[in-house]
């Protein structure tokens, strides 16, 4: 099963030090409690519990990355809204 987000896989590249010290210090910075944060780590795919954007954002901005890249995606269940849309008057 996957998680919905990648906050888990992106924490999992930190040397064990700096792992620790970013689980303690990203939920003082987002005013969450620790079990909060654990519970978002594992979030799976299809639960219908949700990281606010504003977080997201947050977040985000800790890893040096985009929201988007946060986010779980299944390429196998990827869908082309613009491919769709354009078949619509066919």
């Amino acid at each position: 099963m996957m998680y919905k987000y990648n906050f888990l896989l992106l924490m999992l590249q930190m040397p064990l030090k700096e792992y620790k010290k970013a689980d303690q210090f990203i939920p003082e910075a987002l005013n969450i409690s620790y079990s909060t944060w654990k519970s978002w780590k594992y979030i799976k795919v299809g639960d219908p519990r949700e990281v606010r954007p504003e977080q997201l954002m947050v977040i985000s901005s800790f890893f040096e990355c985009t929201v988007d890249d946060l986010i779980y995606k299944d390429e196998n269940q990827h869908r082309d809204l613009r491919e769709e849309f354009k078949t619509l008057d066919q």
